[in-house]
């Protein structure tokens, strides 16, 4: 691989306080914490959805407005996850589909505004 290309990447979810982040990631979609810095009051938070890795970060003035992009997850359940996240407050933009390529997508928005589509792949 050539030094000037990306070696890896993934995206931070940037926030003013990610504790209710660190909820929706954590405990809505099944992400499990591989990075804390500081351990005792983390302002950074590294996790692991799925084979995914999203990373959480405090800001002082995190971007606001209209997202530019979505993340996507599959999932085996995507009414169970939908469920749980509107109970923890999440929008929920979109219930539960059927597409005719065969997956069942949600739409949903995280505590910061970004779009997060769960979708169970088609059998």
């Amino acid at each position: 691989m050539s030094a000037t290309r990306a070696r890896s990447g993934f995206p931070i979810v940037v926030a003013s306080e990610i504790g209710t982040l660190l909820g929706f990631y954590r405990d809505v979609l099944g992400g499990h914490v591989t990075y804390r810095y500081p351990e005792d009051a983390p302002t950074y938070v590294s996790l692991l959805i799925g084979e995914a890795e999203v990373g959480l970060g405090e800001h002082p003035d995190p971007p606001r407005g209209p997202s530019q992009v979505s993340l996507w997850f599959y999932v085996t359940d995507p009414d169970g996850i939908v469920a749980r996240a509107a109970s923890y407050g999440a929008v929920v933009t979109s219930p539960p589909e059927d597409q005719p390529w065969g997956e069942r997508i949600a739409r949903l928005v995280d505590p910061t505004g970004i779009e997060v589509i769960v979708a169970r792949a088609a059998q």
